[in-house]
């Protein structure tokens, strides 16, 4: 009942949830953008310094936030001029699902 209390009054409870929710990593991926690092490729032997590397981060993007965004965070994070970050495939965060359509209705009677 508690949880259902707080979820009910957002307006007031919004931050205080937040808060609680990111000491979790179940329930921080619901309240913020993720990245899991997918694909790491280098060298071939334990004794060779490769020519090159490669790393495929995939994102799960919060409503609001923005492919631009995440790319801009990426870059200032990394730092460095050699490391080359493009984008492979994108797709801007889906829009928040309204509580008054017919597909909300299905899943939560």
């Amino acid at each position: 009942w508690f949880f259902r209390m707080l979820s009910s009054n957002l307006w007031i409870f919004s931050s205080v949830l937040s808060f609680a929710m990111s000491f979790k990593d179940s329930t921080k991926a619901q309240i913020t953008t993720t990245f899991a690092f997918t694909t790491i490729d280098g060298g071939v032997k334990d004794n060779v310094l490769p020519n090159s590397a490669s790393v495929t981060l995939n994102t799960r993007l919060l409503p609001g936030h923005t492919v631009d965004d995440v790319l801009a965070h990426i870059e200032k994070v990394v730092n460095d001029p050699q490391v080359k970050v493009e984008v492979l495939y994108a797709n801007e965060a889906s829009d928040i699902s309204s509580t008054e359509s017919e597909g909300y209705n299905v899943i939560h009677h």
